[in-house]
């Protein structure tokens, strides 16, 4: 088995395995009278516009795709070798071109690709409605992944996360008072290791370097006692890079924290935003988030924290 690049005399088995892979993606998604073939559509749709990679084996084209910039475009297997690993050592070589930096979009309804992404790293940032690439006179659904690995922080990523808490104290805290070595103890000795230790979600391209955070807190509640409401879940902090906003990591953080509720049986999950960030409000709200309006914060602090203490108040 070999993955290289694409080669003019791979045309024709090029166009087989799309013109019979695409059938079978457009029929999941209940657009099959969209289809088109491979030449009616390749130079239109920009088939040559970055790097083509071909899979083969014993001198037999069996898989393709192409990555243009950081998007990988075209990814399509011969039906007859579905299941064999193919488009998954495809997509890696993809990712791994790209550094972990890549993104695709997939139709709705074509769940075996979204399967296949989702294992391996990728997450949907959003859903998009609009009309079919390649056929335009069709209108289409489908989901927009990026290659992003979330999950509780590892020992390795200790010192990039070190470098975004620094990061966050600066952006709440100017001028900066917090040093390096203050951070990281903190992190170590409470943020991981305390009484009650958040759980420290982080997104990732590589695996490394951390680009993003969530901090989430377990609770249960004194109000609701029933088995299915008693549990919530606290969104304590939700922060990005300066260098990975608008790209789809606070959201995906963000589903994250969801589903990490829903396996812990929460029954909801809440978190504070200052009222003067219209673009946070927007995002949330964008999520399906609702403003609680009935709820104030109040908050006390280390001077009136003490006198109320010492009876002063």
């Amino acid at each position: 088995m070999t993955i290289r690049p694409y080669a003019p005399a791979d045309w024709t088995r090029l166009c087989e395995i799309h013109d019979a892979a695409r059938r079978d993606e457009l029929a999941a998604s209940g657009l099959l009278a969209a289809y088109l073939t491979l030449e009616q559509t390749a130079h239109r749709e920009g088939l040559f516009d970055g790097e083509v990679y071909v899979y083969e084996r014993a001198g037999r084209v069996l898989g393709f795709a192409a990555v243009n910039d950081c998007e990988l475009t075209w990814l399509y297997v011969d039906p007859a070798q579905y299941r064999q690993g193919i488009g998954r050592a495809l997509l890696r070589r993809a990712v791994e071109a790209r550094a972990g930096r890549l993104s695709t979009e997939v139709l709705v309804g074509n769940e075996g690709a979204l399967a296949l992404y989702r294992s391996e790293g990728f997450r949907v940032i959003e859903r998009v409605d609009g009309k079919l690439a390649g056929n335009e006179g069709f209108p289409a659904s489908g989901y927009v992944l990026r290659h992003l690995r979330i999950a509780p922080v590892a020992s390795a990523q200790h010192e990039s996360l070190v470098d975004l808490l620094l990061e966050l104290h600066a952006h709440y805290t100017q001028p900066p008072t917090a040093t390096r070595e203050q951070v990281r103890a903190h992190l170590l000795e409470n943020l991981l290791a305390g009484p009650n230790p958040p759980c420290l979600l982080v997104a990732s391209h590589d695996g490394r370097v951390v680009t993003g955070f969530a901090a989430l807190h377990l609770m249960y509640s004194l109000v609701e006692s029933a088995p299915e409401s008693r549990r919530q879940c606290q969104l304590k902090e939700l922060y990005v890079s300066s260098a990975h906003r608008s790209a789809g990591v606070g959201a995906a953080l963000v589903r994250a924290a969801a589903e990490y509720a829903l396996e812990h049986g929460c029954a909801r999950l809440d978190w504070n935003v200052k009222a003067s960030n219209d673009r946070g409000i927007a995002f949330y709200r964008s999520l399906g988030a609702e403003q609680v309006s009935d709820r104030l914060s109040y908050r006390l602090s280390r001077t009136a924290l003490a006198a109320l203490a010492r009876g002063v108040v």
